[in-house]
């Protein structure tokens, strides 16, 4: 299903940012 795949997409794009979020508080 087209939905899932927009749902999937936009579970990495929040898991990406959460990572890219981490690392600008560590450094």
């Amino acid at each position: 299903m087209i939905i899932d795949n927009i749902l999937a997409a936009v579970a990495e794009l929040a898991t990406l940012q959460t990572l890219a979020l981490m690392m600008i508080g560590v450094a």
